[in-house]
């Protein structure tokens, strides 16, 4: 199955994560129905999202990245109730909703569940395959084309004892 996601799709489909799904922001739901036509439109949208300066340019590296206000958030809000009580059963109600989030975004990507790690940012899932996994001959880990390549070819890194990695 050929998958084409674009920025796009992403934003269209950004109900898929529990973060944003749970923030009820409307300009992000604004965004998410702007059509291609809409131009600079769309895009001044987005970066209303954000909360940098206006002066500010962030140009990812694979570095981190800003977050949309809303998601930061609600990340806020939600990490105030586990702050507040970290016992297990106060940390049980989030079960249901990482359950769910993993379910919307697997259909999204054509993974199972159990395929689908959520992290905080692009940068620490980058850190976790290449650092934190013991590769092994054999092993394939595909990335994204556009992916930056230095966390792959890094010296030490895991991927460079034994996996194998391919572009999808």
């Amino acid at each position: 199955m050929e998958l084409s996601i674009t920025r796009r799709s992403i934003l269209q489909n950004a109900t898929a994560a529990g973060a944003l799904a749970a923030a009820g922001n409307t300009a992000i739901q604004n965004i998410a129905n702007a059509q291609p036509s809409d131009g600079e439109i769309y895009w001044l949208l987005v970066r209303r999202q954000f909360i940098f300066p206006e002066s500010a340019v962030p140009m990812n590296c694979a570095n981190l990245c800003p977050t949309f206000q809303a998601v930061a958030e609600k990340v806020t809000a939600l990490s105030r109730i586990v702050d507040y009580d970290v016992s297990l059963n106060n940390r049980a109600q989030f079960n249901d909703t990482l359950k769910d989030s993993r379910a919307r975004i697997s259909a999204q990507i054509g993974a199972a569940p159990d395929e689908v790690a959520l992290v905080r940012n692009t940068s620490e899932a980058n850190s976790v395959i290449t650092n934190g996994l013991d590769f092994r001959a054999g092993d394939e880990v595909v990335v994204w084309e556009q992916n930056w390549p230095a966390p792959i070819r890094w010296p030490g890194s895991n991927l460079m004892h034994g996996g194998l990695v391919g572009h999808g």
